[in-house]
């Protein structure tokens, strides 16, 4: 884990090499600037290959762009030549490269983004791996902006494996999208607990990153059980 998260944080360090204008259209660049801009990971394991990291690091670094089926770069090569770390770095980069704010690019909701990898295994990612990627990360992975069914807006605080579709919510407007003075925490799995179907409250539909007024670094979260400031844990 250690390995992989290192080579996770330091796979993008070639990008510190290239124009500015380049990296601002990472989506959408003409052949010629695309050409250019796969010289990152090259660059990226040549600036560290002084360093002392690991190999498992650097095969992190050089391997992440790879795809399962060789569409990827810089070597295109596929399946069980492509290090299992590279790989599951690989899935982890794509993912948050959808879901991630860009100067170009609107972001997709979790929620798509999830179904969008689950449609690609087996093609660009191994599939067990993207299962066991969407498994760990849940339906609705921490972080999402969600609308409830009864109309309340929050994020996605937490899940737990038995309950992928009722994660823990802090709620930061009201049923008529009003936004609350303190968010509060709202655990949809306890909640439901003794509720039928018909009386469940159930997370309705992921909303895209900037929505208005869902900004969770201004509240104080207030709860049964804790009472915290996501400024200071941001901060921190």
């Amino acid at each position: 884990m250690n390995h992989l998260g290192l080579g996770c944080l330091l796979s993008q360090v070639g990008k510190s090499e290239l124009p500015k204008e380049i990296l601002s259209r990472e989506g959408q660049l003409d052949a010629s600037e695309y050409a250019r801009y796969r010289e990152y990971v090259g660059r990226g394991v040549e600036m560290l290959s002084d360093s002392g990291l690991s190999r498992a690091v650097l095969s992190v670094v050089q391997g992440h762009r790879e795809r399962h089926n060789g569409s990827g770069f810089p070597e295109g090569v596929r399946g069980d030549r492509i290090p299992l770390l590279a790989k599951i770095a690989g899935i982890a980069e794509f993912f948050e490269s959808l879901i991630g704010p860009r100067e170009a690019a609107v972001p997709v909701t979790p929620d798509k983004a999830v179904a969008l990898l689950y449609e690609m295994r087996n093609i660009e990612f191994q599939d067990d791996l993207v299962e066991n990627f969407i498994q760990s990360i849940g339906i609705y992975p921490t972080g999402s902006l969600v609308e409830l069914s009864d109309g309340q807006r929050g994020m996605v605080m937490s899940h737990s494996p038995e309950r992928r579709l009722w994660p823990r919510i802090m709620l930061m407007t009201d049923s008529d999208c009003n936004p609350l003075k303190s968010a509060k925490i709202i655990d949809l799995a306890r909640h439901n607990e003794a509720r039928t179907a018909a009386e469940a409250v159930t997370i309705r539909e992921c909303l895209p990153h900037g929505t208005e007024d869902l900004d969770p670094a201004r509240y104080d979260v207030t709860g049964a059980e804790s009472r915290w400031s996501l400024n200071r844990l941001i901060s921190g």
